[in-house]
């Protein structure tokens, strides 16, 4: 699916918000700047904290695993 109205962060929101709808962590790749959200927030719903391993941001990846 190509998302191309609204501006970034929109965008990014949407796959962010698909990744929840669709219980489906693949579309965090897209999440842009939030795809470190996406990725805690789909570890954390989907009981899966294999993600944690793609967060790059050293504070959520701390809390993630816990």
């Amino acid at each position: 699916a190509q998302i191309s109205d609204g501006n970034a962060h929109e965008r990014e929101l949407c796959y962010f918000m698909l990744m929840q709808e669709a219980k489906n962590p693949d579309f965090c790749l897209r999440a842009g700047s939030l795809s470190d959200d996406c990725y805690f927030e789909a570890a954390k719903s989907l009981n899966m904290t294999n993600l944690c391993a793609s967060i790059q941001n050293q504070t959520l990846k701390a809390n993630c695993s816990k």
